[in-house]
């Protein structure tokens, strides 16, 4: 058995183009991290589609994860010492 090569792809899904399937990973309004904020909390989103809370700080986006305070049951968002990757970002959206 022959194996062939092509320099197209082989697997379609329904009408969408090569250039469009890295975008289904993301909500609509994503738009590109180079856009985002620089003081502003916002919901930024990996190249694998993950997404977490974010801020810039000192060079570098940081995820913001809720602390919980034992005696007054109050909750704070603090940096978790992760530093991430994001590639596209949404703002946060009121309830």
């Amino acid at each position: 058995m022959a194996l062939k090569f092509s320099d197209r792809p082989q697997v379609h899904y329904g009408n969408q183009s090569a250039s469009d399937m890295w975008r289904s990973r993301f909500p609509s309004d994503a738009m590109p991290i180079s856009q985002a904020p620089p003081h502003q909390a916002i919901f930024g989103y990996e190249a694998n589609g993950f997404g977490d809370w974010l801020h810039y700080r000192r060079g570098a986006y940081r995820r913001l994860a809720p602390q919980k305070d034992f005696r007054s049951g109050a909750i704070t968002w603090r940096e978790d010492g992760t530093r991430m990757n994001p590639v596209m970002f949404t703002m946060p959206r009121k309830k």
